[in-house]
């Protein structure tokens, strides 16, 4: 996998967890991955790598990360929301700004806090 906005060596868990994070996947999609499929996924991606690299616990780190992200991503959309109400903004795109609206709604929320639960 490289990420190609930011390519550099660091832990796989870093972009496995931003890959799999819901506030990612709900961003371009109305998909959020249930927890079986995150699970699967990083099963998965173990076995493709095959021992070329050191894994260690790469759930456990990718675990971490997921919270990390979800709340990022939050914040970003917070930031954005405050942004794209300025009044006359030179760029506006009113699909990202519902999908920002969205982030911030109520029942996306309480998904995340559910998320970050478990």
């Amino acid at each position: 996998m490289i990420d190609w906005e930011k390519p550099l060596w660091g832990d796989p868990a870093q972009d496995l967890g931003h890959m799999l994070a819901p506030t990612t996947t709900f961003w371009k999609t109305d998909v959020i991955l249930e927890d079986c499929i995150v699970q699967d996924f990083i099963t998965e991606y173990q076995v493709a790598v095959n021992g070329r690299i050191n894994m260690g616990d790469l759930r456990t780190r990718v675990n971490i990360f997921l919270p990390v992200t979800c709340l990022r991503g939050i914040t970003w959309c917070a930031m954005a929301y405050v942004e794209y109400r300025k009044p006359g903004r030179a760029i506006a795109n009113p699909e990202t700004f519902e999908k920002i609206k969205a982030y911030l709604s109520d029942d996306f929320l309480e998904k995340i806090h559910l998320f970050l639960l478990k």
